[in-house]
């Protein structure tokens, strides 16, 4: 099921969205995130092979280049890909 996070809307900033994308386990998290649908953290975890302290770290970069939303349900949180800031790179790595 794919649920639709809202995000408050942002200025691209190249500077920041350069500073998430330079990890590997950064590009990781959002290839695994292609597909659209939410994933909670337990979920991403699994998955990028490390500790949920080092997975809040990447995450809270990603958010912060407004690359992925998140959603808190509970105690876990669930996050998914923005598009828009993906179509702003797309943009931008075409010079338009």
């Amino acid at each position: 099921m794919t649920v639709n996070i809202k995000t408050k809307p942002r200025t691209f900033d190249v500077k920041l969205v350069a500073l998430a994308l330079s990890d590997p386990r950064r590009l990781e998290i959002l290839r695994r995130l292609a597909d659209g649908k939410e994933q909670c953290a337990c979920r991403l975890l699994l998955g990028i092979g490390c500790t949920q302290s080092t997975l809040s770290h990447h995450m809270k970069i990603l958010v912060k280049a407004n690359l992925v939303a998140a959603r808190k349900d509970g105690k876990w949180v669930h996050y998914v890909r923005v598009e828009e800031t993906m179509d702003k790179l797309a943009s931008y790595l075409k010079g338009e």
